[in-house]
């Protein structure tokens, strides 16, 4: 929904900054500056956050006015190439206004992905935004009028809902879910916008409406809705709010520094302030995948876990390995990567199985033929760091491979390289993947 729609530009000039950090590498082979031959001179960025200053409204303070101006001088300085910042409703309204190229979305999941199928782009979810209380998905809720005496949701059956479209996913296909769920038998009156949907029940033409979960103190602030005049009888399930999508047709080199370039802004306070937000922008850990320790963010969460187990779940697949379990696996939507042994413990094997059916896709290995307390198997999880995935063996080989075939693409060894010095049960700790540089933990005499 947007309540002052309106076309902004802005171009961000170049500013680049470099800081050199000891005992770190780089995740490239390449300056993270450079820009090779097949990647453009700038990038265009379409911002289609409802919550967007130049698309929303400043009629309640400290909501609705994020501004993308200096996330989009962050991350024009950190990939060293001019950023375009366009604020628009949607992508068939930027395409209707002569913008052929697109590179960067950033907006609600469901109104991108719907976009993007209209305008046959391919755009891939890398990142979303936190709010201010940390959250990154949104749901829905349902407003009836207080003179309506309504005050649950089982009062609605036979009753009249106006929905917003179906892109607006929180206000349609979660109210369709919910009141099946609940067995409530309601009559949903779909509309073009959530905007529409308002105008319906304010008029009289439903009973109820659902709108976005952070809606009602604007509807209010901007007269859309009479203060104080509505009550909320029911929520819907949560959805992912803001992400940030990478278009396809940009080089892997490219997509791996905006990626971390969006990622590395949580540092900055202004930016974070600008932007509404508690930690900037994170990674997508139920899309993404669990691709380090302890999950994305390494905090053991995933919201996708499922509150019941069945007593007998469906085994999809299962796959052979020849060594004892001493590292966790990560895995993205189509790689699961597991550290293995062989069975004679001479050799380290770190294998890709295809995450749909369970097939060997490759697999690597590192000759590790020494003892060891507790077996010598590896004990740190594989890392995934875009197209990249980090192994580390248990006696300090670390080698950063192509997540696609294996190809190994540099290696280091924590004892060799910065002398280190084996701790008794082998290296346990994966490296660390920020801003395309892994810091690791050689430890010393």
């Amino acid at each position: 929904m947007s309540l002052q729609p309106d076309l902004y530009r802005n171009r961000v000039s170049r500013n680049i900054t470099l800081i050199v950090f000891a005992a770190v590498l780089f995740i490239h082979t390449t300056h993270a500056m450079t820009c090779t031959a097949d990647e453009r001179d700038s990038y265009n960025v379409v911002v289609m956050d409802s919550l967007s200053l130049p698309l929303s409204c400043a009629c309640v303070p400290g909501v609705g006015q994020r501004r993308y101006e200096p996330l989009c001088e962050f991350v024009s300085a950190r990939v060293g190439q001019d950023v375009n910042l366009i604020y628009e409703e949607s992508l068939q309204l930027a395409q209707r206004r002569g913008l052929a190229t697109i590179d960067v979305v950033i907006g609600k999941r469901s109104l991108v992905l719907a976009d993007a199928e209209a305008t046959g782009r391919n755009l891939n979810a890398v990142c979303e935004l936190t709010d201010r209380n940390g959250k990154t998905t949104l749901g829905g809720v349902l407003l009836v009028s207080k003179t309506s005496g309504i005050k649950s949701l089982a009062e609605l059956q036979g009753q009249s809902i106006a929905i917003g479209s179906e892109e607006h996913f929180e206000c349609h296909a979660a109210v369709r879910s919910l009141l099946n769920d609940r067995g409530v038998k309601a009559e949903l009156l779909p509309k073009d916008s959530i905007e529409e949907a308002v105008y319906a029940f304010d008029d009289g033409h439903a009973k109820a409406v659902a709108v976005s979960d952070y809606l009602p103190p604007l509807l209010e602030g901007c007269g859309k809705l009479a203060k104080g005049s509505t009550r909320v009888i029911a929520r819907t399930a949560e959805s992912p709010a803001v992400q940030v999508f990478l278009s396809d047709s940009l080089s892997r080199s490219e997509r791996d520094r905006l990626m971390a370039a969006f990622l590395a802004c949580s540092t900055d306070p202004q930016i974070i302030n600008a932007l509404e937000s508690k930690n900037g922008f994170q990674p997508i850990a139920s899309i993404e995948g669990w691709t380090d320790w302890r999950g994305p963010r390494r905090d053991g969460k995933y919201s996708g876990l499922p509150r019941v187990f069945d007593d007998s779940p469906e085994v999809l697949w299962r796959a052979t390995v020849t060594g004892p379990a001493m590292a966790g696996l990560s895995a993205t939507p189509d790689r699961v990567f597991v550290a293995d042994k062989t069975s004679d413990f001479k050799q380290d094997i770190f294998r890709a199985f295809d995450a749909e059916n369970g097939k060997p896709i490759w697999q690597v290995t590192i000759d590790a033929p020494h003892k060891m307390d507790y077996t010598n198997a590896p004990r740190a999880t594989p890392v995934v760091a875009g197209e990249r995935v980090l192994l580390q063996s248990a006696f300090g080989q670390l080698i950063c491979v192509d997540a696609a075939d294996g190809s190994q693409i540099w290696s280091k060894h924590l004892v060799d390289d910065f002398g280190g010095e084996l701790p008794t049960w082998g290296y346990c700790v994966p490296p660390l993947v920020v801003d395309q540089r892994v810091i690791v933990s050689p430890g010393g005499p």
